[in-house]
């Protein structure tokens, strides 16, 4: 009885992993969208035009989180934010960026 308890639960962390990295990339998004003047129709022209799949609605939907995206688009929507605030004069990424340390 205890094992079926046990079916339910996910054998592979990595996928709450993908889900919480999409909570924070969700935030970060709409922290993005607040700092700069652009809106959610530019978020979507910007990721639109790096290869981004889906529709103005199913970000809407996301950025609520009332739907999940698949992990690559999830970055796609970080990469698009990034220029948006790149082109507002802002040192403040979404996606993160790797370690380089001094010599």
């Amino acid at each position: 009885m205890g094992m079926e308890a046990d079916k339910d639960q996910p054998e592979d962390k990595s996928e709450n992993e993908s889900q919480d990295e999409s909570v924070g990339v969700r935030l970060q998004l709409r922290v993005a969208l607040a700092l700069t003047d652009y809106n959610l129709s530019d978020l979507w022209v910007a990721y639109f035009g790096i290869t981004g799949a889906l529709n103005e609605q199913d970000i809407t939907a996301w950025l609520t989180g009332r739907k999940d995206l698949p992990r690559s688009q999830v970055a796609l929507l970080g990469l698009a934010a990034d220029e948006l605030l790149e082109q507002s004069g802002y040192d403040l990424r979404v996606t993160p960026q790797p370690h380089h340390p001094k010599p």
